[in-house]
């Protein structure tokens, strides 16, 4: 059976090299399950894609994994050129390196490299794979003389890395109320088994108006559950006329009632010679955040 080991040192133990190459994939190994463990793949921060000129451009500072766990961090803005020469649609992406190339970690005697470098390389390309060993950051257009148009670059094709959910995770307690929008849900980033029942209760969603048709004496309430927050229109819907067949004089009411956590709706007519009775009818309201 195959175990996760790492090196166990003593005193007047003989080290090799490929002793301190075990101490090192050990924990790499480890921080790279980590990451494929619980974070989906994508840009974790920075990245941004820049046109700098015709053919130029640049990548902001920032962080992505990808699929195997790896970390590709540029520390700097780096340029790159763009090697596509036809008029079409091009994806910038990074790929994970691991190299030693510097000249500057040279053991000269040794004739060996002292550093390994870990670096994301870029490229430009029509058709990414999708699965994750690649993290696409942007993606531009080249016109008829094969130069960045000036249109915007597109960023939709980003994939942020995000953590992943055990059944049942999140919980009324971990959402703050207000905090449930449709720019922080990612698609397919929260699935219906991840959310325990009657987690997301209307506090938890971030202001947004509603609309709906009620009848008569219905019960609306605040979407954060405060109506101090936000305001009620009303309008007719639907209304009877009273007294069967034959119309009288009558009044027609509608109107929006404060009480508790939101509004009770009143939406009917009544006879002006004997005001008690009353005929229900709907109501259209709207609320709006103030």
């Amino acid at each position: 059976m195959e175990y996760i080991k790492r090196p166990n040192y003593f005193n007047s133990q003989f080290l090799q090299e490929q002793d301190f190459k075990a101490e090192q994939l050990y924990h790499r190994d480890m921080r790279y399950r980590h990451n494929r463990g619980l974070h989906f793949w994508g840009v974790v921060e920075g990245l941004e894609v820049k046109k700098e000129g015709n053919r130029e451009i640049s990548i902001s500072p920032g962080m992505a994994i990808d699929k195997d766990g790896h970390e590709l961090i540029l520390l700097e803005r780096e340029s790159h050129t763009l090697t596509t020469t036809e008029s079409v649609d091009v994806h910038v992406i990074l790929t994970f390196r691991d190299d030693v190339t510097l000249k500057d970690d040279l053991n000269e005697s040794a004739n060996k490299y002292t550093r390994f470098i870990e670096h994301p390389e870029i490229a430009d390309v029509q058709n990414p794979v999708q699965d994750g060993s690649v993290i696409v950051l942007g993606r531009l257009s080249l016109n008829d003389d094969n130069n960045i148009s000036d249109d915007d670059i597109d960023k939709t094709v980003r994939r942020m890395a995000s953590a992943k959910l055990a059944d049942g995770t999140i919980a009324t307690a971990q959402i703050k109320n207000d905090a449930v929008t449709s720019e922080k849900v990612a698609d397919e980033a929260i699935a219906t088994k991840h959310i325990e029942d009657g987690t997301i209760t209307p506090k938890k969603i971030a202001a947004r108006p509603t609309a709906g048709i009620i009848d008569d004496q219905g019960f609306v309430e605040a979407p954060d559950g405060d109506p101090d927050n936000w305001w009620i229109f009303v309008s007719l819907h639907r209304i009877e006329t009273p007294g069967g067949t034959v119309v009288t004089p009558f009044r027609v009411e509608v109107s929006a009632e404060r009480k508790g956590e939101g509004w009770t709706i009143n939406c009917y007519s009544s006879p002006l010679r004997d005001g008690s009775s009353r005929t229900s009818g709907s109501a259209n309201y709207l609320v709006i955040s103030k």
